[in-house]
């Protein structure tokens, strides 16, 4: 008998495949077909085929496979719109040439730090900085807006925003303008977006921004206006504070509370709040319960940044920090709600020139200044005695800044042992807070993943198991911020992965030569494209440019979902598997016909859930041609994605675009089958109320047909 076999895109065999869920590690191959996984098993070859074995089928024989990294804590904000400049805030040394026979087309991205790790999505807009909504290139004076914005000579914008880089770059008036450039962008990895309170401020009250007082009710109204907008149109994934710094301190707990609940009603409850602590030295366990209490009082997720104890004094607090996370987790997660923090794996950190970080710092180097860029790497104190009159006294920490601001440091003032207690609790992300703007940057934006995969993950004495540092940094975040479909090797998800030789994989940046990307890593997918094939070398070059904005589903999705999912419910009621269809006329929004399946009481096998319900709607209407002249209009809200017989019927009816819930990994039209490829394809968006949609089948399932019930247990969206 011959047995058909489906094409795919790519085959990856023979891997152990950690699937970011916390499993333990198997063997296994992984198919790839239009951006998504739609095979995770054993001898899947005989099972597909790919159009090129010489390219698409790939022996990961002895490598790991593991789902793409999620960078939770970026400053990649302005890069990803210029991923051309000609160098790095003029650096000191020109950037190596990356190897000749690479075949690439990008050998100088400024995110190839990050995917040469194998991090496949980065969230940006962290510590309170967000290039929008903030238009400050409107009062540059010196033309840079207009052409290369590293000739910008007007005067910074105030601390820390100016790691984004300078005042040219903050050119969006709104959050639309920013959110359609980088859908404009050609990215080499997914964006999350996170908006920045300072460039909330900054926007509402200009100058007053850095002036130590709250903001007033006019510029309380408008701030959150803007994110009353935001939340509703799904385009950030949260609020970002950075009460550390200048223009955030002046807030009090209750100007953020505000801010920060605005956005999590107008998400329906999905925003986060992540948040730059206030203080990370001795009043830190203060900052952190601020932060708790600002996310219980917003109804808000919570993220606490690149967690600390900085300063010798402050040494030991660690396991402090992690009770006072842990019981909020618990807490959190009775009202529905996550707490999670990030950390980076060194005990130095990175940010703006300042002397209490130089104070307190057993080392302090210079990763950039506007001043002296051919001092970055030199001691602080050192780079400024050296731009002093000779003979003159040793600068001062305060002298020292005052000569070399706008700028950046590197400050030694972590301890070690606080860091593995916090890489320790199951609650710790991974964010590389690396500057890529830097001159001479912290190594952690070359090093952050590779570390913790080759050190604090080593197969002999690792401070983590393999499959729960991978979680870390892949579902766990993944969930955090909502990001649907993403994080877990299962079917059904993107097809964001890594390729890499658990053996050979090194960290190769220092802080003396930070610009060093990893070796081991083989491949790198981002939405079912190589953006590497390094083959265990460092990657040199970026392949590819499949990345894309991840939004959350628009507040009116998430409404009219909420009606599929209703009459969903109704199903178990008479035998039914809950699927459940809502059909709007987009013109008027109005509810026109519902429906859920009706295969067993019907002994019908084709009466799914959106059939029935245009069905009904048929007979309302009086005529099929009556139904064929509102189709057009006609927006489906279903909480399975159709099948092959369902999505082909409604392509031929030609209606106006189709929302689903939960993907189908057996027999989804669109993400198995490949039914909507063509010009005329139907609008498709999946993973509207993803959650809901998969907990109602697995609960069916697990009680109607116990036996079936570990199938569904890989629904994806």
């Amino acid at each position: 008998m011959v047995v058909a076999s489906f094409r795919v895109d790519y085959l990856v065999l023979g891997g152990t495949v950690v699937d970011g869920l916390g499993g333990e590690p198997v063997v296994a191959d992984v198919a790839i077909a239009r951006g998504r996984v739609v095979g995770v098993g054993p001898a899947l070859s005989t099972a597909y085929t790919v159009a090129d074995p010489s390219t698409d089928l790939i022996d990961a024989s002895g490598l790991l496979v593991l789902p793409g990294l999620i960078d939770t804590h970026a400053h990649d904000d302005s890069v990803l719109l210029h991923p051309h400049p000609p160098a790095p805030r003029a650096a000191a040394a020109p950037v190596p040439s990356p190897a000749a026979d690479d075949g690439g087309i990008d050998a100088h991205h400024p995110l190839l730090p990050k995917v040469a790790q194998g991090v496949t999505t980065v969230i940006i807009g962290n510590c309170g900085i967000s290039l929008a909504p903030l238009n400050a290139a409107a009062s540059c004076t010196c033309g840079a807006a207009d052409g290369e914005v590293y000739s910008c000579t007007c005067s910074p914008l105030p601390s820390p925003m100016y790691i984004l880089g300078p005042r040219a770059r903050y050119s969006f008036d709104s959050m639309d303008a920013y959110i359609a450039a980088l859908d404009a962008a050609e990215l080499p990895v997914n964006v999350g977006v996170l908006v920045g309170h300072a460039s909330l401020r900054a926007r509402a009250m200009g100058e007053d921004a850095l002036v130590t007082r709250p903001a007033n009710a006019d510029e309380m109204a408008a701030m959150q206006s803007s994110l009353a907008e935001m939340g509703a149109a799904g385009q950030v994934l949260g609020l970002s504070t950075g009460l550390y710094y200048a223009i955030g301190a002046p807030a009090p707990t209750e100007e953020v509370v505000a801010l920060a609940a605005t956005l999590a009603n107008a998400s329906n409850g999905a925003a986060v709040y992540t948040t730059h602590l206030r203080d990370e030295t001795s009043g830190v366990e203060t900052a952190l319960d601020e932060a708790i209490a600002i996310a219980d009082a917003a109804g808000a997720h919570l993220v606490v940044s690149h967690v600390k104890a900085a300063g010798s004094d402050n040494w030991g607090k660690g396991p402090a920090l992690v009770e006072k996370l842990t019981n909020a987790a618990a807490a959190a997660q009775a009202a529905g709600r996550n707490v999670a923090f990030d950390v980076y794996p060194y005990t130095a950190s990175s940010t703006h020139l300042s002397a209490p970080h130089i104070r307190r710092s057993s080392s302090s180097l210079l990763a950039w200044s506007a001043v002296a860029p051919h001092l970055a790497g030199a001691e602080i104190l050192d780079a400024a005695a050296q731009l002093g009159p000779e003979g003159a006294p040793p600068p001062t920490p305060e002298q020292a800044v005052a000569a070399l601001e706008p700028g950046g440091g590197i400050y030694f003032q972590i301890d070690d042992g606080d860091l593995e207690t916090l890489l320790a609790c199951p609650l710790a992300m991974v964010g590389s807070d690396g500057l890529p703007l830097d001159s001479r940057p912290h190594p952690r934006l070359y090093g952050t993943f590779t570390r913790v995969l080759a050190k604090y993950a080593a197969a002999d004495d690792g401070l983590l198991p393999l499959a729960e540092a991978v979680r870390r940094m892949t579902s766990l975040p993944a969930q955090t911020f909502g990001l649907v479909d993403r994080g877990s090797l299962t079917v059904g998800a993107f097809a964001d992965l890594v390729v890499v030789d658990r053996t050979a994989l090194t960290e190769r940046a220092t802080y003396e030569e930070p610009r060093a990307t990893p070796a081991g890593v083989h491949y790198v997918f981002v939405n079912g494209e190589p953006v590497v094939r390094a083959g265990g070398a460092p990657p040199a070059r970026i392949l590819a440019h499949p990345g894309m904005v991840l939004k959350r589903p628009a507040a009116v999705h998430v409404a009219r979902m909420k009606e599929a999912l209703r009459v969903a419910a109704e199903a178990p009621l008479v035998s039914e598997t809950p699927v459940g269809a809502a059909w709007f006329d987009d013109r008027t929004g109005a509810l026109v016909a519902t429906g859920h399946n009706r295969t067993v009481a019907s002994r019908n096998a084709t009466l799914h859930a959106e059939l029935v319900a245009l069905g009904e709607l048929e007979a309302e209407l009086g005529s099929a041609e009556a139904l064929a002249a509102l189709a057009p209009h006609l927006h489906l809200y279903v909480t399975l994605e159709p099948c092959g017989m369902c999505f082909s019927a409604l392509r031929e009816l030609g209606v106006g675009a189709i929302h689903y819930g939960a993907a189908n990994p057996r027999f989804g039209g669109g993400t198995v089958l490949n039914l909507n490829a063509e010009a005329a394809a139907i609008p498709c968006v999946g993973g509207v109320c993803r959650d809901d949609a998969v907990e109602l089948l697995k609960s069916f399932y697990a009680t109607q047909n116990p036996a079936t019930a570990g199938i569904h247990e890989t629904t994806q969206a």
